[in-house]
């Protein structure tokens, strides 16, 4: 009879391995609808090849409660369907960034709370709150990423005037080299963050890019007069990104899902 349960558990076990390597292989090929459905029962299947550690089960029509020795049993369990709802979510928010069209976030986001709302070992405390700080990082990043040439395209034509400037302040041949190359260097401003990726990972980035597209543009106006007109619509969907960032956790709705997707 032990062998029996052993063998059934051994089973249910590899079975439900092999279902949430399907799930992840669904993610990369942008099928995010079919690998839901798959991960979910992968993990069911490890939660039943664990019945047998049980002496109460409840869930699916059973009652259940489990043994003082198995309780590290019980904690593995809950780490291995933390890891692979981890790696299923993070595969599907970062699939098509290298190629590909990937999913779109309103998927994504029922991806990650129909796994996360999932309860595979009865009366376990699942504590995703780091798993959704890392998918509303990519999220955001997602809403600010438009948002960027609204900033680059006017601080780059403000540099372009400038360069007139410049040229119309030294005449051909340019005897003063070494004045004309400090004023060029005065025309090294940035016109767009770099490493905003990891940016997003650790602070507002919304909020910064609001900040570079102020100095910026300040600096053109100190230094050359240039004056730098943003288009006041992108702009101001900037600032409501920003405010929201500084309140996480999001409010999903379906306003910012077509921001992330770029529409």
């Amino acid at each position: 009879m032990l062998n029996n349960i052993n063998l059934e558990r051994s089973v249910l076990f590899f079975v439900g391995l092999v279902f949430l390597l399907f799930a992840l292989a669904k993610v990369w090929v942008d099928s995010v609808t079919a690998a839901g459905g798959v991960a979910l029962i992968g993990i069911m299947c490890l939660a039943f090849s664990n019945l047998a550690r049980f002496k109460k089960f409840k869930g699916l029509g059973f009652e259940a409660e489990l043994w003082e020795e198995k309780q590290q049993e019980a904690a593995d369990l809950i780490d291995l369907f933390k890891t692979y709802t981890n790696e299923i979510v993070m595969g599907s928010v970062m699939s098509g960034r290298m190629g590909g069209n990937g999913a779109e976030w309103g998927s994504r986001w029922k991806l990650f709370n129909d796994l996360t709302g999932s309860k595979p070992v009865p009366g376990a405390t699942f504590d995703f709150s780091d798993l959704r700080k890392r998918v509303e990082d990519v999220f955001l990043f997602d809403m600010c990423l438009k948002m960027s040439d609204a900033i680059r395209l006017p601080l780059s034509k403000g540099r372009q005037e400038a360069a007139k400037i410049i040229a119309e302040e030294f005449e051909s041949p340019i005897k003063d080299v070494e004045s004309y190359s400090a004023r060029v260097r005065q025309n090294d401003i940035p016109e767009k963050l770099v490493g905003s990726f990891e940016i997003a990972k650790s602070e507002n980035l919304a909020r910064k890019m609001l900040e570079l597209a102020d100095q910026s543009s300040e600096t053109l106006r100190e230094r050359f007069g240039v004056v730098v007109e943003f288009d006041a619509s992108p702009m101001s969907r900037l600032q409501k990104i920003a405010d929201l960032a500084d309140k996480r956790p999001l409010k999903i709705t379906d306003e910012l899902i077509q921001w992330a997707n770029h529409r």
